[in-house]
């Protein structure tokens, strides 16, 4: 499952860092938040959109982190379970709901 091979690789890649699928009971001051968006299948090739949000306290934080899982998020291609990645938009927001600074990342991830 897709979903769960990208948490495990962005735990692997990102430290002290907690990421999670569901909004936090107990958020933490800084976490990064998968959501799928999106799926598909084209000649046997799975096609998965994920938002991925960074949620910190401070802007900073939230912009140092979105570009650490960035990084990590072009260097999935080495698993054998991917066969593409394809960053789609990027923006930064204050979620003024949780009164946290956020970064959010579209992905689409090609996948077996």
């Amino acid at each position: 499952m897709i979903d769960v091979i990208l948490k495990n690789y962005l735990e692997e890649q990102i430290e002290d860092t907690e990421i999670v699928f569901e909004q936090p009971a107990n958020r933490p001051s800084i976490y990064v938040l998968i959501e799928k968006i999106d799926g598909g299948e084209t000649n046997k090739i799975k096609a998965s959109t994920f938002s991925i949000k960074t949620r910190a306290l401070r802007q900073y934080d939230s912009a140092v982190l979105n570009e650490q899982i960035k990084d990590a998020m072009f260097g999935i291609i080495v698993l054998d379970e991917v066969s593409g990645i394809r960053q789609g938009g990027e923006y930064g927001r204050i979620d003024t709901s949780n009164k946290m600074y956020e970064y959010e990342t579209i992905w689409n991830i090609y996948h077996y």
